[in-house]
């Protein structure tokens, strides 16, 4: 799927600007200290070069135990799609966006112990594989992206995604629109369960355990500046799969296995319906599905909403040996 030689022959006939990052606007964010993309190439009709400068301190894609967090490199991927979709496809700004599915992978998580200023300047490849065409008018597209740290290949994310007119979207979603909620009755993970320092980085709560499955509550903390740096009226994917990795981490946590020792591999996940604040949304797993296998810890999750499966995937991670020859 990924074409290194290609990319390399790409890589080295371009040289990205770091010194500002793009409009926020094109990147579907509210505040600078949230946009990373920094410059942009067109290449051919379907591909495209992003460079971004990864945050060495932030609130939220910092607080980790390792230096380059998987959330912040799955946001990367998110805001090159969005980008590519408004400035290269011409999708209009107001347009509403929807991710279908995802399948995602880090390849080298060598990089993450040089603290170095080159570790932090980021290139993407990304192609479109697939223009969803419907009355002749482009609905969605399908991206092939791959990332680049210190001229290495670091990870790879496939991405499916659906565009909607405003009409549309407030059509779709009249329902959904100025509902409270609250997350007070949720009691959140430990941060050491799920690899996090902060308390408001927490992303799952009322843990249950039995002889069956694995259960968490997702806790959609609207004022998280990250999470909801502008209005949204359904919990957003970016939530959803940090809520889906630190319950894998809860459930790696009863097998005795140590958050330090995890590394995420893989994501694929579907998403079938929207996950709605008004209803309590879950992970849940059942201990079948959870296994290990050689180095790797695998586990299936399922977000179940109102007894509605909204989102199905599977998680991998390495499991290291931190301090073993």
């Amino acid at each position: 799927m990924y074409q290194d030689n290609f990319n390399d022959k790409i890589l080295k006939r371009w040289q990205p600007c770091f010194d500002n990052v793009v409009s926020k606007r094109f990147v579907h964010k509210a505040f600078l200290s949230e946009v990373f993309l920094t410059d942009s190439h067109k290449y051919t009709d379907d591909t495209f070069l992003i460079s971004a400068f990864l945050p060495r301190s932030h609130l939220y894609y910092n607080d980790s135990i390792r230096q380059i967090d998987v959330s912040l490199v799955l946001e990367v991927f998110r805001q090159c799609s969005i980008y590519i979709s408004h400035s290269f496809c011409s999708i209009p700004i107001d347009f509403k966006f929807i991710f279908d599915s995802a399948h995602f992978n880090i390849l080298n998580n060598y990089l993450d112990s040089k603290n170095v200023t080159d570790n932090y300047r980021v290139v993407i490849v990304a192609k479109i594989v697939q223009s969803k065409i419907k009355k002749g008018i482009l609905v969605g597209i399908v991206l092939d992206m791959s990332m680049y740290i210190n001229s290495q290949l670091y990870a790879t994310k496939t991405m499916d995604i659906s565009f909607f007119q405003p009409k549309i979207w407030e059509k779709l979603r009249r329902s959904a629109q100025n509902v409270e909620y609250s997350i007070n009755n949720i009691q959140p993970a430990p941060k050491e369960m799920v690899a996090k320092k902060l308390d408001s980085n927490i992303a799952i709560g009322n843990l249950i355990c039995n002889d069956k499955m694995f259960c968490s509550t997702l806790m959609p903390n609207m004022q998280h500046p990250a999470f909801f740096d502008h209005p949204l009226d359904h919990i957003p994917a970016s939530l959803i799969f940090e809520s889906l990795r630190q319950h894998a981490l809860f459930a790696a946590f009863q097998y005795n296995v140590s958050v330090e020792c995890l590394s995420l591999k893989e994501i694929i996940v579907e998403f079938k319906s929207f996950c709605e604040f008004f209803n309590v949304t879950q992970c849940c797993s059942e201990r079948n599905d959870v296994y290990m296998q050689n180095d790797d810890f695998m586990i299936d999750i399922q977000v179940i909403s109102n007894d509605k499966v909204c989102v199905v995937s599977k998680l991998k991670f390495a499991i290291l040996r931190i301090g073993n020859d």
